[in-house]
């Protein structure tokens, strides 16, 4: 159930034929992955030569990371499209980097900034061990108190582009309001705000039926345990006021299920 700005439907011809299709395809892949007769049989526990090569930086993901990494290139590519020469990309509460590695990969030219406070110290090492390909274009710095951009974390001059994820985990919708607030304080005309977060569904009986039919298709935990279990995730409507209020042009740009990529050009 992920989705970017188009959709498609298959009518009951198109889908019997593309089911016979798949049939055949994987008919034809068994077959071809088939031992020969005379082959003996893998040793239990022996390497498998043919097995695909782990992809870079996978050894550092948390849960959900893989699964959000459409979400992460759709952030890069709007951006990219809309700001091709962006100066600084700064990630706030950056963790390990997932969403700073994305956009640095996407945008060649941009200078990248690692931002924690000093109480995640302990997100440094694999955060280094991630960004580390880029050599000088990232920089690491511990200039935010409590991961918040609205309680004097510092951003480098030039900053154009803000990204940010979970910030549900760690703010209600007030804390958002004043989190959009300074992210559009800090950036110029045309700059961005990325978001990569989880939202709630208005409709009472909506959100546990999402939430059971996401089984299998996202993972059980996506981003860290939410810190503070009294507030409740806002909506995504609810997220888009908020950052239309601090003057942001502002839409989901991607969902799957309760996940949602929203995005903030600054007017």
């Amino acid at each position: 159930m992920s989705r970017s700005v188009a959709s498609y439907a298959l009518g009951p011809s198109m889908y019997a034929a593309a089911v016979v299709v798949a049939l055949a395809l994987l008919h034809t892949a068994g077959a071809q992955n088939a031992p020969s007769a005379g082959a003996p049989p893998a040793a239990r526990g022996s390497q498998n030569p043919a097995a695909p090569t782990v992809a870079p930086g996978a050894m550092y993901e948390t849960p959900g990371e893989s699964s959000t990494l459409e979400a992460r290139r759709i952030g890069a590519a709007i951006v990219a499209a809309g700001f091709p020469t962006p100066h600084m990309v700064v990630q706030v509460g950056a963790s390990t980097g997932a969403l700073l590695e994305t956009f640095m990969e996407s945008l060649p030219t941009a200078h990248g900034v690692w931002i924690e406070a000093i109480t995640s110290e302990h997100n440094l090492p694999s955060a280094k061990q991630r960004l580390g390909k880029f050599g000088d274009r990232v920089d690491f710095q511990f200039s935010c108190a409590r991961r918040d951009l609205s309680s004097g974390c510092v951003l480098p001059e030039g900053t154009d582009v803000i990204l940010m994820d979970w910030l549900s985990i760690q703010q209600n919708l007030d804390g958002m309001y004043r989190v959009y607030k300074a992210g559009a304080d800090k950036l110029p005309s045309g700059g961005w705000i990325v978001n990569l977060d989880h939202v709630t569904f208005s409709d009472g009986t909506f959100g546990p039926l999402m939430q059971m039919a996401s089984k299998g298709f996202r993972p059980p935990q996506e981003g860290p345990p939410i810190h503070y279990p009294q507030f409740q995730v806002p909506t995504a409507d609810q997220q888009l006021a908020a950052l239309r209020a601090a003057g942001f042009d502002a839409q989901v740009v991607w969902q799957s299920f309760s996940t949602v990529l929203i995005m903030g050009r600054k007017k």
